[in-house]
């Protein structure tokens, strides 16, 4: 057998037999004990152990095949090459079972001693750091009873707790159970674990939390290692850490606001509630995986501007205390526009002040828009009352007026005149007419039909009601085929025969009346042109005739109520269009007045009309 490999051991050591032959020795023999190999190789050990008591030790332990480890605290007298004796301490092994060789290692004594030493000194430190530690530290054999302690409780002794069931010092008989519990599942699992008790003191209650660690010889659980901690303060403030994420998370349930992180680095939301669903509609892993472009092509065009200010004073405050707000549309999952208000704020900022994260909330104001908008027009709907009460009356009073003073005056004559008759027919008519067309305003406030209406079918309506007034002013109307449109029959029959009328009224007696009428389809909108040659309108007076009661004229020169087009202005809006009126080469007039394609056919009584395409 080659014994070569003991050269790099470094302790002294020699191979004997079973007859105490010295077999091998290693060089660190050599230097320790000054003997060269042909000193001692195939002698007896005797030779190196001439003390009969070592020798005797030495025999007595190779006759019993027994292991002996520098712990067992052996130690022989040997000689040494010169003749003195040196003490040692043996270490005994046998190197195989199939042979009988034994590996002797051999430390002088001296060196034992400093080993000892600072073997000594470390279990000082290490039981002086148990001792000291507040951790209540023990060890349990199999049977859960206690072997050591490092201190106990104030009322125990020390020496009266060793040798006693742990599960005695425990405060009821839940805890005994959860901590029984808890050493069987150790035992065996042979795995560490851990469990959990408290105990009540005048200030409340103490926790302690218990680590199991098992020890295990032989494949068997023998002892059980458990350092205890107190607890407390890190049990309070993870239950209020709890509460507060409790609170937080229920408030943020609760509130009418979507409440929002963003994170600048990561330019995404790490964080939104469930509310931010409900009013955007996008699911929260959507909302939160959003990108700052993505989030900004939501937002209407006509609002990018106004965010990217708003994020820009983000960025450049340097405080969690300054808020910010802004009102935006943004487009949701839907495809709905909603008018949103955003208050936003600094949240998190790194070591240098800048920014990392932007804690923010916003609310659903499309109602608070939608009333503003209404209250608006309401305003605007209460002055065309105002205006129309005094207009009408006025208007109403003065043909009234005059048929009372002729009827007078008449019966005063004691006979009718022909002459003051057909005055007082004349202002019945004029008083007619403009009963007829306040009755016409207040009815283009109620247009809820929509129907195919054949365009051509219409006009030739028109025409043939005011057929007496073409003939009269030798009128020449010209338009090409139209295609039907969805539209109201009766609303577009009233803007075509004002205009008309107008037409009619307004035309150049010095030129033959001429009445173009065209239609375009462009885009989402059906667009109607009607032309004529007629007096035309003051440039600075065309913003202005579409207003209720507005007249231009001498009352007795060109009569009418003044609400003819204001009638079609109400009419076109309710179609989702818009009239504008503009001058042309001829020093006539051309109106031109839209209407959405997008209305869809709906009859009187219908549940539902869909107006979300129009201006209706």
């Amino acid at each position: 057998m080659d014994f070569i490999l003991l050269n790099n051991f470094s302790e002294a050591n020699l191979i004997i037999d079973s007859n105490l032959t010295i077999l091998y020795f290693n060089n660190e023999f050599c230097e320790s004990f000054g003997y060269n190999h042909k000193d001692l190789i195939n002698h007896s050990i005797s030779k190196l152990i001439v003390n009969k008591e070592s020798f005797n030790t030495l025999n007595s332990f190779i006759e019993k095949d027994k292991k002996i480890r520098f712990e067992d605290n052996i130690y022989l007298s040997i000689q040494l090459e010169n003749k003195s004796i040196q003490g040692v301490q043996l270490c005994i092994n046998k190197i195989s079972d199939d042979d009988d060789f034994y590996r002797l290692s051999l430390t002088p004594t001296e060196d034992f001693d400093k080993i000892n030493q600072k073997n000594k000194e470390n279990v000082d430190v290490y039981y002086s750091l148990i001792s000291h530690n507040e951790d209540h530290i023990f060890q349990l054999d199999a049977h859960k009873e206690i072997i050591y302690i490092n201190h106990v409780a104030p009322g125990l002794i020390k020496e009266e707790v060793i040798g006693t069931s742990v599960l005695n010092y425990l405060p009821s008989e839940e805890s005994k159970k959860v901590v029984e519990e808890a050493l069987d599942s150790s035992i065996q699992t042979k795995k560490p674990t851990q469990y959990q008790v408290d105990f009540d003191s005048p200030n409340g209650k103490i926790y302690y939390n218990t680590f199991v660690t098992p020890i295990i010889e032989n494949d068997q659980v023998v002892k059980l290692n458990l350092i205890t901690r107190n607890v407390t303060d890190q049990y309070y403030y993870q239950q209020a850490l709890v509460q507060r994420n409790h609170f937080t998370e229920k408030l943020s349930q609760n509130t009418q606001h979507g409440v929002y992180i963003f994170n600048i680095k990561k330019s995404k939301n790490i964080y939104s509630n469930n509310r931010c669903e409900e009013i955007l509609g996008f699911k929260r892993n959507e909302f939160r995986n959003m990108a700052n472009s993505q989030f900004l092509d939501l937002i209407h065009k006509d609002d990018k501007n106004k965010i990217i200010r708003h994020w820009q004073r983000l960025l450049e405050s340097n405080d969690t205390t300054t808020s910010f707000e802004v009102d935006y549309r943004f487009k949701t999952k839907e495809n709905k526009w909603k008018w949103l208000r955003s208050r936003d704020s600094g949240f998190e900022f790194d070591k240098h002040g800048n920014l990392e994260s932007i804690l923010g909330s916003f609310m659903d104001i499309t109602d608070i828009i939608n009333l503003k908008k209404s209250e608006k027009e309401l305003i605007q709907k209460n002055q065309e009352i105002e205006d129309f009460v005094y207009s009408a009356s006025h208007d109403i009073k003065s043909p009234i007026n005059n048929v009372a003073k002729l009827i007078d005056f008449t019966i005063s004559n004691g006979e009718p005149s022909g002459r003051y008759m057909e005055v007082i027919n004349k202002a019945v008519q004029r008083l007619n007419h403009l009963v007829i067309d306040v009755l016409d305003f207040k009815n283009s406030d109620e247009i809820i039909e929509f129907e195919e209406v054949d365009i051509n079918s219409l006009l030739g309506d028109v025409r043939d009601d005011l057929k007496t007034e073409t003939l009269e002013s030798k009128a020449k109307i010209s338009y090409t085929t139209f295609p039907k449109i969805v539209a109201n029959y009766f609303g577009l029959y009233r803007v075509f025969q004002n205009l008309m009328n107008n037409a009619f009224k307004f035309r150049n007696k010095s030129n033959e009346l001429t009445i173009n009428i065209e239609l375009e389809n462009k885009d989402d909108f059906w667009v109607f042109s009607f032309t004529d040659n007629g007096i035309g309108i003051q440039e600075d007076k065309l913003d202005y005739v579409f207003e209720p009661f507005t007249k231009l004229h001498n009352q007795s020169e060109y009569s009418g109520s003044g609400l003819g087009l204001a009638n079609c202005k109400k009419i076109i809006q309710q179609l989702g269009g818009v009239i504008k009126a503009e001058g042309n080469k001829t020093g006539g007039t051309t109106f031109s007045f839209s209407i959405s394609k997008k209305l869809q056919i709906i009859k009187k009584g219908d549940d539902k009309i869909d107006t979300s395409s129009s201006k209706i």
